[in-house]
Protein backbone atom coordinates (compact mmCIF):
# COMPACT_ATOMS: atom_id res chain seq x y z
CA UNK A 1 0.00 0.00 0.00
CA UNK A 2 0.94 3.24 -1.06
CA UNK A 3 0.66 6.48 1.12
CA UNK A 4 -1.57 8.90 -0.89
CA UNK A 5 -1.91 11.58 1.88
CA UNK A 6 -1.16 12.53 5.18
CA UNK A 7 -3.35 15.24 7.02
CA UNK A 8 -2.98 16.87 10.27
CA UNK A 9 -5.75 16.62 12.28
CA UNK A 10 -5.37 18.71 15.76
CA UNK A 11 -2.99 15.96 17.75
CA UNK A 12 -3.57 13.12 15.37
CA UNK A 13 -2.61 12.24 11.79
CA UNK A 14 -5.32 10.91 9.21
CA UNK A 15 -3.52 8.69 6.44
CA UNK A 16 -4.90 7.83 3.31
CA UNK A 17 -3.21 4.80 1.41
CA UNK A 18 -3.48 3.94 -2.63
CA UNK A 19 -5.21 0.07 -3.18
CA UNK A 20 -2.13 -2.26 -2.84
CA UNK A 21 -0.56 -2.93 -6.31
CA UNK A 22 2.40 -5.07 -7.33
CA UNK A 23 6.21 -3.22 -8.61
CA UNK A 24 4.33 -4.35 -12.01
CA UNK A 25 1.65 -2.18 -11.75
CA UNK A 26 3.16 0.44 -10.71
CA UNK A 27 5.65 0.68 -13.66
CA UNK A 28 2.42 0.23 -15.74
CA UNK A 29 0.05 2.55 -14.56
CA UNK A 30 3.54 5.37 -14.10
CA UNK A 31 3.49 7.71 -16.46
CA UNK A 32 7.74 8.34 -16.65
CA UNK A 33 7.58 4.83 -18.18
CA UNK A 34 7.73 4.90 -21.90
CA UNK A 35 6.03 2.96 -23.58
CA UNK A 36 8.67 0.59 -25.18
CA UNK A 37 9.44 -0.56 -21.75
CA UNK A 38 6.01 -0.95 -20.63
CA UNK A 39 5.38 -3.46 -23.51
CA UNK A 40 8.96 -5.11 -22.79
CA UNK A 41 7.57 -5.79 -19.31
CA UNK A 42 4.04 -7.05 -19.88
CA UNK A 43 5.73 -9.35 -22.75
CA UNK A 44 8.25 -10.71 -19.40
CA UNK A 45 5.30 -10.82 -17.29
CA UNK A 46 2.85 -13.10 -19.70
CA UNK A 47 6.02 -15.41 -20.13
CA UNK A 48 6.63 -15.70 -16.32
CA UNK A 49 5.12 -19.09 -14.87
CA UNK A 50 5.50 -19.22 -11.21
CA UNK A 51 4.97 -22.65 -11.24
CA UNK A 52 7.89 -23.35 -13.73
CA UNK A 53 10.23 -21.02 -11.89
CA UNK A 54 9.89 -22.64 -8.64
CA UNK A 55 10.15 -26.09 -10.17
CA UNK A 56 13.87 -24.70 -11.71
CA UNK A 57 14.71 -22.76 -8.26
CA UNK A 58 14.19 -26.74 -6.55
CA UNK A 59 16.34 -28.66 -9.13
CA UNK A 60 19.32 -26.17 -8.80
CA UNK A 61 19.05 -26.14 -5.11
CA UNK A 62 18.72 -29.71 -4.67
CA UNK A 63 22.26 -30.08 -7.16
CA UNK A 64 24.02 -27.42 -4.98
CA UNK A 65 22.78 -29.37 -1.30
CA UNK A 66 23.86 -32.67 -3.27
CA UNK A 67 27.06 -31.12 -4.04
CA UNK A 68 27.89 -29.85 -0.46
CA UNK A 69 26.93 -33.35 1.14
CA UNK A 70 29.64 -34.87 -1.39
CA UNK A 71 32.50 -35.97 0.99
CA UNK A 72 34.80 -36.03 -1.72
CA UNK A 73 34.70 -32.24 -2.51
CA UNK A 74 36.86 -32.20 1.11
CA UNK A 75 34.87 -28.32 1.70
CA UNK A 76 33.67 -29.48 4.56
CA UNK A 77 35.53 -31.53 7.12
CA UNK A 78 33.49 -32.03 10.35
CA UNK A 79 36.87 -32.92 12.07
CA UNK A 80 37.53 -29.32 11.74
CA UNK A 81 33.87 -28.37 13.31
CA UNK A 82 34.75 -30.46 16.31
CA UNK A 83 37.77 -29.18 17.28
CA UNK A 84 36.45 -25.02 17.31
CA UNK A 85 33.37 -27.24 19.16
CA UNK A 86 36.25 -28.03 21.47
CA UNK A 87 37.54 -24.90 21.41
CA UNK A 88 34.67 -22.64 22.69
CA UNK A 89 33.58 -25.23 25.03
CA UNK A 90 36.64 -24.61 26.95
CA UNK A 91 36.61 -21.07 27.09
CA UNK A 92 33.36 -21.62 28.87
CA UNK A 93 34.96 -23.36 32.09
CA UNK A 94 35.48 -21.57 35.18
CA UNK A 95 39.24 -23.00 35.18
CA UNK A 96 39.55 -20.85 31.86
CA UNK A 97 38.60 -17.99 32.86
CA UNK A 98 40.33 -17.77 36.45
CA UNK A 99 43.55 -18.35 34.53
CA UNK A 100 42.87 -15.46 32.40
CA UNK A 101 41.76 -12.66 34.74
Amino acid sequence: MKLVSKIRINSRYVKKYDSPKTPYQRLIDSEHVSDHTKKRLTETFLSLNPFALKKMIESKLKIIFNTLQRPSLGRFSPSGLTSVTFYYESTRTADYWSSIL
